[in-house]
């Protein structure tokens, strides 16, 4: 959460709120919304660490906001993390956990397969969906914005992801299907 925000106020001062909505539009469409409960939290332990500060704004709507920015030391942390590698895939799944367990206990997986393989398909809906929801750049000639351009590479992410899924589960459907197991 901290370099996800850290990321986000790299485009400009925001109390929690615009946070979430910046997070949803960008990320929703695969990881879901995030609670601005632990975008408070998660403000307040960077502004102990010194990466964020706020100042407080009134509100026509309610209480004072607190508006949170970068610090020279919250700017170079993110820059820290954009330039450092990543770790592996993450190779966890509960639905391929739950079919290699099935599988290995000698139970027909069949059910867990054609479940799964369904919930992919709705998840490639909701990311063309997602997709096509987005802002359009303002005419042909534009360049797309880095915000469409950023949910354009999520998409895809997400999309090559579900699709190797799906692969996966047309080669246990094949493995399975073949007839007993020795």
């Amino acid at each position: 959460m901290k370099h996800l925000l850290l990321a986000l106020l790299d485009g400009g001062p925001a109390y929690g709120l615009e946070l979430k909505e910046q997070h949803d539009a960008l990320l929703g469409p695969i990881s879901g919304p995030v609670n601005v409960g632990q975008i408070y939290t998660a403000l307040g332990r960077m502004e102990t660490q010194d990466l964020v500060n706020h100042h407080t704004e009134p509100s026509d709507v309610g209480p004072d906001r607190k508006v949170y920015a970068l610090t020279e030391t919250g700017t170079k942390e993110l820059q820290r993390w954009l330039e450092s590698p990543s770790g592996p895939p993450d190779m966890r799944s509960e639905a391929v956990s739950k079919i290699v367990l099935a599988l290995r206990r000698g139970d027909d997986v069949r059910p867990l397969v054609a479940d799964h393989r369904q919930l992919c398909l709705e998840s490639l809906k909701a990311l063309d969906f997602a997709l096509g929801t987005a802002p359009p750049a303002a005419n042909d000639t534009d360049q797309p914005s880095g915000d469409r351009l950023a949910l354009d590479a999520l998409v895809q992410a997400g999309a090559l992801r579900i699709q190797a899924e799906l692969r996966w589960l047309d080669h246990i459907e094949a493995q399975t299907s073949t007839g007993p197991r020795p």
